[in-house]
């Protein structure tokens, strides 16, 4: 039963919480009309800069889009894969 499922989620509210959950990145997507860019954020490094308890909106405040310069950013979990796990991190290019 789907609510069974989902009962235990609690509202993800600091960084620590998100880094502790596989796969320990996000991806951040610039919403600003048009520009569509997106990156890959290792969360361990944030951790250890700012602290466990920062606030998870700081990634929606804190950061930049490197395309268009904007702060209209949202945050993406990376792909659940299902047997295979989770959408690896994607390599630097």
């Amino acid at each position: 039963m789907a609510s069974d499922r989902l009962k235990n989620l609690a509202p993800i509210r600091t960084l620590g919480q998100m880094a502790r959950i596989e796969p320990g990145w996000v991806r951040l997507y610039c919403e600003t009309a048009g520009c569509g860019h997106h990156a890959a954020l290792p969360l361990a490094p944030l951790v250890v800069r700012w602290g466990p308890a920062a606030p998870r909106r700081w990634l929606l405040t804190r950061f930049r889009c490197s395309k268009c310069g904007r702060r209209n950013t949202s945050i993406r979990m990376p792909s659940n894969l299902g047997s295979h796990g989770y959408e690896p991190f994607p390599d630097a290019q």
